[in-house]
């Protein structure tokens, strides 16, 4: 919900420099946080439930990437995601890719915190998916309230 209320007051900004700031933000939960997350909870020194080293064979650990705006790369998802998110919203685009990287730059992000949560690895599926009903729509009563104070 509260992506949403993001998203409307974008469109009613009309600023491509917001745009630039939920792009930079997207940068950040994909190529860094999530990855940080995930070596919180898979550490690279991990062991499976025979004991052998969960990072092998295929799985490579992988490495959190630091926003850099003179990377071409990074600037190029940068420029791309906001012109995406201007063009999607009727927002006047801009494709200066070198002068979006330095906007991005000075974005603030929120810091890394990790987030607990259950992730199931192959040969280790929780047998109780049955009984808890995992995979079933909760709706928890607080969400009518988050929505209701989210439109106000």
């Amino acid at each position: 919900m509260e992506e949403i209320k993001k998203i409307v007051d974008l469109k009613k900004s009309a600023d491509f420099a917001q745009c630039i700031d939920v792009a930079r933000n997207h940068f950040e939960s994909l190529f860094n946080h999530q990855i940080a997350n995930l070596l919180h909870i898979f550490p690279e020194d991990h062991l499976d439930k025979d004991g052998q080293p969960f990072w092998s064979g295929p799985k490579r650990a992988p490495s959190p990437i630091p926003f850099n705006p003179e990377d071409e790369l990074h600037a190029h998802f940068v420029t791309a995601c906001a012109n995406l998110i201007a063009f999607t919203l009727g927002i006047p685009q801009d494709r200066d890719a070198h002068s979006i990287a330095h906007q991005a730059a000075k974005v603030s992000v929120p810091e890394f915190k990790p987030r607990m949560m259950k992730v199931e690895v192959p040969g280790e599926e929780n047998k109780n998916n049955q009984e808890t009903g995992v995979g079933q729509a909760d709706v928890a009563p607080e969400d009518e309230e988050v929505l209701a104070e989210l439109l106000q």
